[in-house]
């Protein structure tokens, strides 16, 4: 027996990521990178890229761990002039998947 949906009837719908990603969303990977030139900070780097955001910091942070090899010792302060950086996409990180869902 089929189940009739009313206008008036609320439902909650909960997106599940699958990992699958879009040609936009390989697309916008893509452009997600940015080479590092002499006398730039990673500071600069990510708010040039994101914005002012509650989550500067994590986004640095992850920026980091993402591109060890472009931070002499894993420091955030000591970046290699001509890497490229692999930049992360804003919302994956904890605290924005925390607004997400409380926002929801």
């Amino acid at each position: 027996m089929a189940t009739m949906v009313k206008a008036n009837d609320t439902y909650v719908v909960l997106q599940y990521n699958t990992g699958l990603m879009s040609s936009s969303d390989l697309e916008n990977n893509a452009q997600n990178t940015h080479e590092i030139i002499s006398g730039e900070t990673i500071y600069g780097i990510v708010m040039h890229s994101f914005g002012a955001s509650s989550e500067i910091n994590q986004l640095i942070e992850q920026t980091v761990q993402n591109n060890p090899e472009a931070f002499l010792n894993g420091d955030a302060n000591k970046m290699s002039a001509g890497h490229v950086l692999r930049l992360p996409t804003q919302g994956t990180t904890s605290l924005g998947i925390a607004n997400a869902i409380s926002q929801f």
